[in-house]
């Protein structure tokens, strides 16, 4: 039958054309290197977004990180370098990203804190940090928090110390870039993109001015979307990774076939003008509330409860860090509770924060 025989088809056009929003046809996705898309989400976030706008905490109060890397110019002419000091001037980005195999992933120890202050070698870098170093470059951002190179792993003190200023390091950042599909830190940020079955559209009456105009293609291929990239792609199944996302004001997710931004006004995707709602989460958007408006106990009590259910679904390399995981959102959540939290459990709702089940 011919129903048999069909397929779902979507329309594409190429990057550069006008689309307005509600367009029966999309975007196609340019090179992962094209950094166009991402300093338009960007500057129409930090000049248009109210939400977005708002500074979670006042600049007398900031955190900053205790180190930074420094990733040199952008024509990639110098080598990174880790700097120290708390006296940064600029704006930085950070990275979500899963480890893998820690053996197999560059760290700073104590063994090299001093010659990663001279130089990192860029080619001693896995994939995943060095595609962070060039999309950090792309934008004209001198800094970029990682966290394997900005702890001293081998320094208990240190890694107590940085941990604990986790919610301040992510917040404070211009923007998050997220390694939402990579299964390592072998794993590439700008991955190939070819779209398949793609035919391009012919047009009824060519002329000289449909030369230049924008080609429209035919495919039958599906885009990975947001909620394949994101809440179910590789990240979205780590337990460090859940505050990493709650805490980030802004995120570029770098998924299977396309980029996606994610900010508090919205979800945007690569190959649509149409914006998602983000969903909302009590944590997430405390920080948007007033200092002197608080929402009720119960209600707040209940959004952490939430968020640890969501949590303790997602997996850790090392059991052991399952607190220090969380310390970053329950350290955000307080500064509007002031409660006694020890293990998940705030002291104020002890009777309801005991009952569990599995």
């Amino acid at each position: 039958m011919l129903s048999e025989r069909c397929a779902e088809l979507d329309v594409y056009t190429n990057a550069d054309s006008p689309l307005p929003p509600g367009n029966f046809a999309r975007r196609l996705p340019e090179s992962p290197e094209d950094s166009r898309i991402v300093h338009e989400w960007l500057v129409e976030c930090m000049e248009n977004h109210e939400k977005c706008k708002k500074a979670p905490i006042s600049n007398s109060q900031r955190v900053l990180p205790s180190r930074l890397i420094n990733v040199g110019p952008s024509d990639g002419s110098q080598d990174p370098r880790l700097e120290e000091g708390q006296n940064w001037q600029g704006k930085y980005l950070t990275l979500s990203h899963r480890w893998g195999d820690p053996s197999t992933i560059t760290q700073t120890v104590k063994e090299t804190l001093l010659r990663f202050k001279e130089q990192i070698p860029f080619k001693s870098l896995t994939r995943v940090f060095q595609d962070a170093i060039k999309i950090t470059r792309l934008l004209h951002i001198k800094y970029i928090w990682v966290d394997s190179l900005c702890i001293v792993q081998d320094s208990p003190a240190d890694k107590e110390a940085e941990i604990s200023r986790m919610a301040e390091i992510y917040e404070n950042a211009l923007l998050n870039l997220s390694a939402s599909i990579a299964t390592s830190s072998a794993s590439a940020l700008f991955t190939s993109r070819k779209m398949k079955n793609l035919v391009k559209i012919p047009k009824n009456t060519p002329s000289e001015s449909d030369i230049a105009s924008p080609a429209s293609f035919l495919t039958n291929h599906t885009l990975a979307s947001f909620s394949d990239d994101v809440p179910n792609g590789t990240l979205g199944s780590r337990g460090w990774c859940f505050q990493e996302r709650l805490l980030s004001f802004r995120i570029l997710h770098f998924g299977r076939d396309q980029l996606h931004w994610e900010c508090h006004e919205g979800i945007w995707s690569e190959s649509s003008t149409k914006r998602h709602k983000r969903q909302k989460s009590g944590i997430r958007w405390l920080h948007l509330l007033p200092r002197n408006i608080l929402l009720h106990y119960r209600q707040m009590y209940d959004e952490w409860y939430k968020a640890v259910s969501a949590y303790t679904n997602r997996e850790l390399t090392d059991p052991i860090d399952k607190l220090p995981a969380l310390a970053g959102a329950s350290s955000r959540f307080n500064v509007f509770l002031n409660d006694a939290y020890a293990a998940g459990i705030w002291g104020g709702d002890l009777p309801q924060g005991l009952l569990w089940s599995r």
